[in-house]
């Protein structure tokens, strides 16, 4: 894969009246993602989380199901167990 098929974004934070605006842009400058809050840190959180959201949808991104060893050990995926409606096993 070439750097020209990575996708490029940009968020931006201004301030509002009482609040902060974030918005998450693309490289011709469209608009995918944005949001206000009331505080600058979380508009920021906000801004990254969006960016973090739209890399994970990715065309370039397939997740696999398996599970790389580390260190040379295997990797073993953990289980939820779920307790049923009166709280036993």
């Amino acid at each position: 894969m070439s750097e020209m098929d990575f996708p490029v974004f940009d968020s931006s934070i201004t301030r509002r009246g009482r609040g902060w605006r974030w918005c998450v842009s693309g490289e011709a400058g469209k608009i995918f993602l944005q949001g206000t809050e009331r505080s600058r840190p979380a508009a920021q959180y906000m801004a990254a989380r969006a960016t973090f959201l739209l890399l994970l949808t990715a065309p370039y991104w397939s997740p696999s199901n398996e599970l790389l060893p580390v260190n040379g050990y295997p990797v073993k995926p953990i289980t939820t167990v779920r307790p049923n409606s009166t709280g036993l096993r």
